[in-house]
């Protein structure tokens, strides 16, 4: 963890991702918006935009905490049913059972 503090940037809106937009987060450059008057953002470029910033964006929402690790760098690695170690491009908490 030491090597992700340092300054921040933080965006706070209050809504409540949907399962429908957790998984669209995880869609690089797939708009999930096009038919929706309602919604911005098309393209699904907005919010990987984030990279920009961070090679590791998280977000909060409800009782979920996500991170994003397309290098597969930072987020430690997981064991599969073999024992071998698989790094994750992401992994989402629930925060209720932390």
């Amino acid at each position: 963890m030491e090597a992700w503090q340092g300054p921040a940037l933080m965006f706070y809106n209050n809504a409540t991702f949907t399962e429908e937009q957790f998984l669209a987060l995880c869609k690089l450059g797939v708009g999930n918006k096009r038919e929706d008057t309602s919604k911005i953002g098309r393209h699904g470029l907005g919010f990987n935009s984030a990279y920009h910033f961070t090679d590791v964006p998280s977000v909060v929402s409800g009782h979920s905490l996500v991170f994003f690790d397309p290098h597969m760098s930072s987020l430690p690695k997981r064991r599969d049913a073999y024992g071998n170690l698989i790094a994750q491009r992401g992994h989402r908490y629930n925060m209720r059972g932390l």
